[in-house]
């Protein structure tokens, strides 16, 4: 039997940061068994945020297929952002082999999911946001896709986006969890 697999994207306003600081943060879920992957993302100003989105998407698929195994991912600002991404992400419409669940769970700390209100700061510039950009990859947005499974927590109460199978409030103040229903793998 596979040990579960989980994946930790970094912080950093997707500007700054990588991977190598953050090893640390596989040794609570490696103590239970679970394999932890820590995973990097070139960063804007190269990048949009939506290129990195879709790199973090390429991460999940690889470990997918490297390992048969769905993914729960867990990240920190702006890695919170990505994770809840992940849950938002249509993985049959990317990979149609892919399970629709490759990413059943998330839990974001601190996580980022409306960027409108980064839009008339001066670091819009190194994330390339205007309006429109930052609506197209806010994770708050794609959540009333009925894409996502977010549960977003508003001044101590928990709003559930309307596909949410199961959602719970996270001890540790700013984090999320986010689950999607299971669905069975195919066999092959």
């Amino acid at each position: 039997m596979t040990a579960p697999l989980a994946l930790f994207i970094h912080g950093g306003y997707w500007r700054s940061l990588d991977p190598s600081l953050f090893s640390h943060m596989a040794r609570g879920l490696n103590a239970h068994g679970v394999a932890v992957g820590v995973v990097g993302y070139d960063l804007c100003p190269e990048l949009t945020i939506a290129d990195i989105i879709d790199q973090i998407r390429h991460a999940c698929l690889f470990l997918w297929l490297r390992t048969g195994e769905r993914t729960l991912i867990y990240g920190h600002s702006a890695g919170g952002h990505l994770a809840a991404a992940m849950v938002a992400t249509d993985w049959q419409s990317l990979y149609p082999k892919a399970p629709a669940d490759l990413v059943p769970a998330a839990y974001s700390i601190s996580g980022l999911f409306d960027l409108t209100p980064l839009v008339g700061i001066q670091m819009a510039q190194d994330l390339r946001l205007d309006e429109a950009e930052a609506r197209r990859v806010s994770t708050a947005v794609l959540a009333g896709t009925e894409k996502a499974a977010c549960s977003m927590r508003s001044r101590g109460r928990l709003n559930r986006a309307s596909s949410c199978a199961r959602a719970a409030r996270s001890p540790t103040a700013g984090a999320r969890l986010a689950r999607r229903p299971a669905t069975r793998r195919p066999p092959g």
